[in-house]
């Protein structure tokens, strides 16, 4: 790659994913490459084909913020779906909610116990034994306010 050698350097890439493809470094070095390139649709295609793999939670986080950084919101939405539907864990849940209240689609998120994720979201719960409740303050607003309105940080997760 130092004497722009970037077709061999493309298939040594794709070789090493090829070999050991649960390797998640590997995957993560392949996409910089192509990103640093300007490569942006390969990038694409690479962390698609890593994503295939259900990587940790860091493979679906890294990806996310990939498409974060193009400005393709709906992308990172639909990768933090996915992501929730291969992890179906309350930091999952917590993550795409963080992701929601960054991006400021609150009505978006009203409206998400309608996607399968979020529908899926209460099995998660039961089966880790535990629950999501909202941290009141003094404050009547607090109170009134919907548990999907509130930010992460003004949840509670409670072990049943």
């Amino acid at each position: 790659m130092k004497n722009k050698f970037v077709n061999s350097a493309r298939h040594v890439w794709d070789r090493a994913v090829y070999l050991l493809p649960r390797v998640d470094l590997l995957w993560y070095k392949y996409s910089h490459m192509e990103e640093m390139l300007g490569n942006i649709a390969g990038a694409r295609q690479i962390f698609e084909r890593w994503m295939n793999w259900s990587p940790d939670q860091q493979g679906w986080l890294s990806f996310a913020k990939f498409e974060l950084r193009y400005n393709e919101t709906e992308r990172a939405r639909s990768i933090y779906e996915r992501f929730f539907l291969c992890h179906p864990k309350a930091s999952s849940f917590i993550r795409y909610a963080e992701f929601e209240v960054k991006c400021g689609e609150v009505s978006q998120k009203r409206g998400m116990s309608t996607n399968e994720p979020w529908r899926s979201l209460k099995e998660a719960m039961k089966k880790q034994r535990c629950s999501i409740l909202p941290l009141l303050n003094s404050n009547k607003d607090a109170m009134s306010s919907n548990v999907l309105g509130l930010s992460t940080s003004s949840l509670l997760i409670i072990s049943l």
